[in-house]
């Protein structure tokens, strides 16, 4: 099942930027063939501190993954799904534990 990376326009702005497809940004949001709109994340941390990077986040991130247009993406949630502010917050902690860590 491929996903297709989506402006914020067509669902909701969600700390993505003004498109998708910015790969600066570390937020997207994609739409599969049913039309479920996931929020994804490029695994992209920042912090100011060293070691704090996309290696680092793929070494601890134990979730899933879903490939948009050929690039892999942690997935956060979809829009709608009964619990998606529960994932929102849960990746924020993580995240979070994550930079906390170095």
């Amino acid at each position: 099942m491929g996903l297709r990376l989506i402006k914020p326009a067509e669902a909701l702005l969600f700390s993505t930027g003004a498109d998708s497809k910015n790969e600066q940004i570390a937020g997207a949001l994609a739409k599969d063939e049913q039309g479920a709109v996931w929020v994804l994340h490029r695994g992209k941390i920042g912090g100011g501190k060293k070691g704090v990077s996309k290696a680092l986040f793929e070494k601890h991130y134990k979730g899933p993954w879903r490939n948009a247009e050929g690039n892999p993406f942690a997935v956060v949630g979809t829009l709608g799904q009964e619990d998606f502010v529960k994932h929102v917050s849960d990746f924020v902690k993580l995240v979070d534990e994550i930079k906390r860590s170095v």
